[in-house]
């Protein structure tokens, strides 16, 4: 298996993710009920999102922890929504890439997981 070497790598990787998340039962409600989120919109997000992650790039602009508090004021996020999150975002790069940058999702994903988490079920 490769790495994830550039942005075609990054689309594939969160598109096949987010089919992922959109089939779990309690996650795929959250994101398609409760946030009613308009794919064609949060999915080149994400793009942007996880090359600046991944490659140091200045290509995102927003402020996701404050999308993700507005919704925790609707429907209130679990402990444990943040493990299944964790958990298919490693099954979805474990099936298909391998390598360092990987190794940096992984890393980044965990952070990202356990700050949303501390800021919203914690707090």
């Amino acid at each position: 298996m490769n790495d994830i070497e550039n942005r075609d790598d990054v689309i594939q990787m969160v598109n096949s993710f987010y089919v992922l998340v959109r089939d779990n039962e309690r996650l795929g409600f959250m994101f398609d009920e409760t946030a009613q989120v308009d794919w064609q919109k949060h999915l080149p997000n994400m793009y942007d999102f996880w090359e600046s992650i991944l490659f140091d790039k200045a290509v995102f602009s927003g402020n996701p922890m404050a999308k993700h508090m507005k919704l925790h004021l609707t429907e209130k996020f679990k402990s444990e929504d943040f493990d299944i999150w964790l958990k298919l975002f490693t099954k979805n790069l474990d099936a298909q890439f391998s390598g360092p940058t990987v190794i940096r999702a992984k890393q980044r994903a965990e952070s990202i997981a356990t700050i949303t988490k501390m800021k919203t079920v914690f707090s």
